[in-house]
């Protein structure tokens, strides 16, 4: 029969693994409540042009999309409805690390727009939210082993995290069969 030291590790995993999944539903729930996806919001304007004034033009007709091409876009439903609102230009982003600047012109001799998409530099320092959680399978000194990881960013400059991180491995020849660690680093991204 095992003794209370030989069952410290899988006690210790199963903890662990416990308090990952109520993390994780914690900060699902949390930025669902956040970061809600295909919820239209109105973009800021950017720094550049926020103070910046503004003038009424006469240009040739503007070149817009047909009333439906709405329905196919991430609109509140008002402006679905709205008749007197319609798309000039609407704009996929791909998803990085860098801020973008997305800018649309109007030609006003043409009456079409183009909208330009500028990834900006990373700023040189910035508070980071991001966080991950994970559960994974592999192999440790050459015995099969299940690692959880839980990572939290803290800071950003240029392109490096400052972060805190925690592991347990458990390893099903090792000794001691279950390792932890728990720090702060500095990480770079690309």
């Amino acid at each position: 029969m095992k003794t209370l030291a030989e069952w410290r590790g899988l006690i210790y995993l199963i903890l662990a693994i416990l308090a990952l999944v109520f993390l994780a539903l914690y900060i699902k729930r949390f930025a669902q409540q956040h970061q809600d996806t295909d919820v239209p919001v109105v973009a800021q304007t950017t720094p550049a042009l926020a103070k910046a004034p503004t003038e009424h033009i006469q240009s040739a007709p503007v070149i817009v999309y047909r009333q439906k091409a709405k329905d196919r876009l991430s609109l509140p439903q008002q402006v679905r409805q709205d008749q007197g609102k319609r798309v000039v230009s609407s704009s996929t982003v791909k998803s990085d690390i860098r801020p973008h600047e997305i800018t649309t012109v109007l030609d006003v001799n043409t009456g079409q727009t183009v909208t330009y998409d500028t990834r900006k530099p990373l700023p040189w320092m910035g508070i980071d939210t991001h966080g991950e959680a994970g559960l994974f399978y592999g192999f440790r000194d050459g015995h099969k082993a299940i690692r959880i990881q839980a990572q939290q960013s803290l800071l950003d400059i240029k392109a490096l995290q400052v972060k805190a991180i925690a592991s347990a491995d458990q390893c099903s020849g090792c000794v001691p069969n279950v390792s932890t660690f728990i720090g702060f680093g500095v990480a770079a991204r690309w």
